[in-house]
């Protein structure tokens, strides 16, 4: 893996500020949940991104190069950002779309071993029959699902393994840091999964706990990346007070 720690106080002070680049993760707004076509934006969800938009313009962040997904709930959030930019009379970077950060396919996972799980552990059952309609019987059907993926206990015919995944994500990092030069300033729109995975990367956490990490991460919230070269650390991860203050808890949504 080619990423790892590197801020101490020495490299900054080896390289200098100037030479870091930096790679903002933003995740997507919030999507249909529950309904037929879930890979799409809610009106919450434009209103999110929106909001994200105006925390970078509030202070005159701006992007030397702009990537995303190619799921349609990824490239709709950098549209509405751009959007938001331009009617501030900011321009961003054209959008280079990298299949490397959409997401896992959790649903095709879940559908596929759902009923081998359930047939070894019938409990499972009654929280199937809710899993759209409670928030805790859908974490618990979620969680077991996507952990027996990771672990490799059980295989999707068609899907990608978690290690291809994660190797994927780490691929297009690689990809995008070695594209940019020094000083450069990136933002990415991309999914829990990916921006998780980058996390964990950077922080050599182990793949349940990467997982785990990547069900946290908040609609439109922002993930900060500094690099240099083939070297990337974490600054932060998670960050949505620009919802709170936007909206409250409203515009605070994970799925």
């Amino acid at each position: 893996i080619f990423l790892d720690f590197f801020m101490s106080p020495d490299y900054v002070v080896e390289h200098g500020a100037r030479q870091v680049s930096e790679l903002y993760f933003i995740r997507h707004g919030q999507a249909n949940f529950g309904q037929d076509e879930y890979d799409r934006l809610s009106e919450r969800g434009g209103e999110q991104i929106r909001a994200t938009a105006r925390y970078f313009l509030d202070r005159s962040i701006s992007f030397d190069a702009i990537y995303s997904g190619t799921l349609a709930r990824q490239t709709a959030s950098a549209e509405i950002f751009a959007a938001e930019c331009s009617a501030r009379g900011v321009a961003l970077p054209a959008r280079t779309s990298v299949e490397g950060f959409n997401e896992h396919d959790s649903a095709s996972i879940v559908k596929a071993l759902l009923p081998r799980m359930a047939e070894r552990d019938p409990s499972i059952s009654a929280d199937m029959a809710k899993i759209f309609t409670d928030n805790s019987s859908f974490q618990r059907v979620f969680e077991r699902t996507m952990i027996a993926w990771i672990t490799g206990v059980e295989r999707v015919d068609g899907v990608e393994s978690w290690a291809e995944f994660r190797g994927s994500v780490s691929d297009s990092m690689r990809f995008i840091t070695r594209a940019c030069g020094r000083s450069a300033r990136i933002a990415v729109f991309s999914s829990g999964g990916p921006i998780g995975c980058a996390a964990g990367l950077a922080l050599d956490l182990s793949d349940e706990h990467t997982l785990r990490l990547s069900w946290q991460v908040v609609n439109a919230s922002v993930t900060r990346f500094v690099f240099s070269g083939d070297r990337i650390s974490l600054s932060y991860f998670n960050m949505y007070a620009h919802l709170e203050s936007a909206g409250g808890t409203t515009l605070v949504t994970y799925r």
